[in-house]
């Protein structure tokens, strides 16, 4: 038999609420179903509710429900796990079927009537044509504060669910303890639990609304609040865990700590009156919560910066700072005091209050719009104009011939240099014109061999600066100065020359950088043989390594940021070294009692080959740039030297056959997974070094004889790769001008 529940009164439900807490590991001993009766029509809805109870006759508010029907045939039951406490029925065909909801080992029944479509339930008077067929109790779904009141609504409508007239209902709470219901649907929470209120009519129609109730805290919508005197602002309160659902203001009661700073309004407007610091509370639902008002000082004026009288530019994908400080009459900083901004255009610009900062979104233009503090109106607005950011020219650097081009990109930059789009409207200047041109596209062309900046500029007076170093595309060392220096020559012309270096010591085993701006070289010019790095034009040397050891054989890596090159200490054999562009970082990658020389990164910096004598013969090796993976690629009973990418899957090396008791050299192609090799240079030349043009097409072959004096003639031949015809000699100075270690730019041929 079900124990009879005593209703304590809502107001005393008020105080009780801060008393009652939940009590962990209650057993259920009871659970009751409401209404313990329901009849529905076949198609139609209806619901349910149950509730567990203690031993002690305690709610326990936490409980979950499963539901069942013993005849799903006639009544179909549905729950949501997330509030077990409710259940929908739907009535399937007419008769009697019990509904049970089983907690903890426990269950409540209500019996359920299903009644014939078009069929009155048993007592209830006939329904007119359109009358309402479903109520609905809007929302369906509350949640509550202990003490807050909330009002209910019953909708009507008929079977195809458009609105019906409405009738008379009767309300009441399932739960009175938890909340209770007035006859005009007025909701009054009485302590944390869950509730159900229940809609009734005299056809017959029944609706259910479950009721959370919980203690949880509201808030402002503002941490702090900093008003003018004279300033007034509307406070407006929320429960977070809710959704941010907001409070009525009128259902709190409303009081300041000092009225001589702030006053409040029993619909929480708050109106400054002095300068000083007061706290705001709203009390009610059990809970009280303050907020900090600050009355700060009156503003007398705006510092302003940057000035409002000049458009204010801003870069797109960039930021500009901006500084507005309010000042009292006595012209201090009131710090305390709010700027309102405001853009009128967002999409062009957006704005941080508490940075001032200012971002450029999309080219075009808007207004930055700012009022101050006060009863006096202060206010300034700006006119941004967002224009495309900073400007950046690639190559920064670059090499080229005469008469042949490079196209130089220009991107727009966000503030941190990153490119974000193409650049328009970018003018083209070069700083010497009988060096170097550009067109209006950014192509630039070599005019004279030397040196010039190519600057590229954008109305809005963004700029950028590419150096340009024209010289011929073959370098070599050559002795016609009386001493070895470095020489740029163009295969074209091959009589002009263009001298590099000119200093008393020895610069040797030239090499151009990838882009074709920079050189790298050995040299003596500081007492021992070193490895430089200079300008194409040979300006800005600069000395990467300070051994003892002599230097030797420099060979650039394709991004330019590293080079390989031989080390030869005092009684140790030649080893691979390599170096930061910028001499930092020197790394040994080979080492042992052989000589390993002549390193040569491949087109994609992922191997460098080199020439070994491990195997007691002169073999190319090929390594990764750690130094690791060590592998022989010839491994053939003649002398394979100087090894050279021609492609990222061939390198061309220097092979010396001994026939007849003389010796033979040709440089021969290799496909490294095939390994077939093919002749790139004619028969009969003595060839001591070699190198090969960007486009693959041309050989320059350093050449060396002896001569019946006893001393050794070197030359650089020019051939044509795959065509007929005899080698082209760049033109010497005399028997006792020497040319040596050719090496091309890798633009251009």
């Amino acid at each position: 038999m079900a124990r009879r529940r005593k209703l304590i009164p809502a107001a005393v439900g008020f105080l009780l609420v801060a008393l009652v807490t939940p009590i962990v590991g209650q057993q259920v001993a009871e659970v009751q179903v409401n209404p313990p009766t329901v009849t529905v029509g076949v198609g139609q809805e209806g619901g349910v509710f149950a509730t567990a109870y203690d031993a002690n006759g305690n709610v326990l508010v936490s409980q979950q429900f499963r539901w069942t029907s013993s005849d799903p045939n006639i009544v179909r039951v549905e729950f949501d796990a997330s509030l077990s406490e409710t259940a929908k029925l739907i009535g399937v065909a007419p008769g009697v079927a019990r509904v049970e909801a089983h907690a903890g080992g426990r269950v409540g029944t209500a019996a359920v009537q299903v009644v014939g479509a078009g069929a009155q339930p048993v007592g209830g008077p006939p329904a007119g044509e359109g009358d309402a067929t479903v109520v609905r109790i809007e929302p369906g779904n509350i949640e509550m504060l202990a003490a807050e009141s909330r009002q209910l609504i019953p909708v009507f409508l008929k079977d195809d669910g458009s609105p019906a007239a409405s009738t008379a209902v009767t309300w009441r709470s399932l739960n009175p303890t938890i909340v209770t219901v007035s006859e005009d649907g007025l909701v009054v929470a009485n302590s944390e639990g869950q509730g159900t209120i229940e809609l009734s009519t005299p056809q017959g129609l029944v609706q259910r609304a479950p009721v959370r109730v919980v203690n949880a805290p509201f808030g402002f919508n503002v941490p702090v609040v900093s008003l003018s005197p004279g300033g007034r602002t509307t406070l407006r309160v929320s429960v977070p865990s809710q959704g941010d659902r907001a409070l009525a203001a009128t259902s709190l009661s409303w009081r300041s700590s000092n009225t001589a700073v702030a006053r409040v309004t029993p619909l929480g407007v708050v109106e400054a009156v002095t300068a000083g610091t007061a706290e705001i509370i709203a009390a009610g639902f059990l809970q009280e919560r303050s907020v900090t008002v600050t009355v700060h000082r009156p503003v007398a004026s705006l510092d302003v910066r940057p000035g409002p009288t000049r458009p204010v530019i801003a870069p797109f994908g960039g930021t500009v700072q901006f500084r507005v400080t309010a000042l009292g009459a006595d012209e201090t900083p009131v710090l305390e005091a709010p700027l309102s901004w405001s853009v009128s255009d967002t999409s062009v610009a957006a704005f941080d209050p508490a940075t001032q900062v200012l971002h450029g979104v999309t080219i075009g233009k808007t207004e930055l719009h700012l009022v101050g503090p006060g009863p006096d109106i202060l206010e300034a607005t700006w006119q941004i104009e967002v224009v495309p950011g900073g400007l950046l020219a690639t190559p920064g650097r670059v090499g080229i011939g005469v008469r042949d081009t490079v196209f130089i990109d220009a991107q727009l930059t966000d503030d941190t240099g990153a490119p974000i789009s193409p650049a328009q409207q970018v003018t083209w200047t070069s700083s010497d014109t009988s060096v170097l041109v550009a067109n209006p596209s950014g192509i630039a062309t070599g005019v004279g061999v030397g040196h010039a900046q190519l600057v590229a500029s954008t109305p809005w007076e963004a700029a950028d600066t590419v150096d340009v170093y024209v010289q011929g595309s073959l370098l070599i060392t050559a002795t016609r100065g009386g001493s070895h220096d470095l020489y740029t020559v163009d295969p074209r012309t091959p009589g002009v020359w263009n001298r590099i270096t000119d200093d008393p010591g020895i610069e040797v085993s030239g090499a151009v950088s990838p882009e074709g701006s920079r050189v790298a070289f050995i040299s003596d010019r500081d007492g021992n043989l070193e490895l430089y790095v200079a300008n194409a034009d040979g300006s800005d040397p600069r000395r990467l390594t300070t051994t003892d050891a002599r230097e030797d054989q420099p060979s650039w890596s394709p991004d330019g940021r590293q080079i390989a090159y031989v080390v030869s200490a005092a009684g140790q054999r030649p080893q691979v070294w390599v170096i930061s562009a910028d001499g930092s970082n020197p790394r040994q990658l080979t080492r042992g009692d052989t000589a390993n020389y002549e390193p040569a990164f491949s087109p994609d910096g992922s191997v460098i080959a080199f020439t070994t004598i491990r195997d007691q013969n002169y073999d190319i090796y090929l390594m990764d740039p750690d130094g690791s993976n060590q592998r022989n690629v010839t491994a053939s009973p003649g002398k394979e030297t100087h090894p050279q990418w021609v492609s990222e899957g061939a390198i061309a090396y220097i092979a010396e056959q001994a026939s007849g008791g003389a010796t033979t050299a040709t440089v021969l192609r290799r496909d490294l997974a095939s390994g077939d090799a093919v002749p790139l240079s004619p028969p009969g030349l003595s060839i001591t070094d070699f190198a090969v043009s960007g486009d693959g097409r041309m050989l320059a072959l350093q050449v060396s004889e002896f001569l019946p004096s006893g001393g050794i003639s070197h030359r650089v031949l020019l051939v044509t790769v795959g065509q007929p015809g005899a080698p082209i000699e760049i033109p010497r100075e005399g028997a006792a001008d020497q040319h040596s270690g050719p090496s091309f730019r890798s633009r251009g041929p």
